[in-house]
């Protein structure tokens, strides 16, 4: 009876190593994926047309939408280019 339950426990073990190598690998796969969007339609602190403190004073001020990812602050690039273009912000683009 004990050897049964060992090779029970032994088949449980391996079972959650694959489900947990699996997870980590569906997990690296998606925050790449995450990151790669991130870069591809928003615009961080480091990368902004606006320059940096700029891009973080909008963000603050909430006269841009912003989210934060790690310690990037996250602002739409159609947003930014909104922003750069339209008369309407021509007082804020100013102070």
């Amino acid at each position: 009876m004990s050897e049964n339950s060992s090779s029970i426990a032994d088949r449980n073990r391996r079972i959650r190593h694959v489900l947990a190598e699996a997870l980590a690998l569906f997990l690296r796969h998606e925050t790449r994926a995450d990151r790669d969007a991130a870069r591809k339609f928003h615009y961080s602190q480091y990368n902004s047309p606006l320059g940096r403190a700029r891009h973080l004073e909008l963000a603050r001020l909430g006269i841009l939408p912003s989210e934060k990812s790690g310690s990037r602050v996250l602002i739409r690039r159609d947003v930014v280019h909104f922003y750069l273009t339209d008369p309407g912000f021509e007082g804020q683009r100013n102070q």
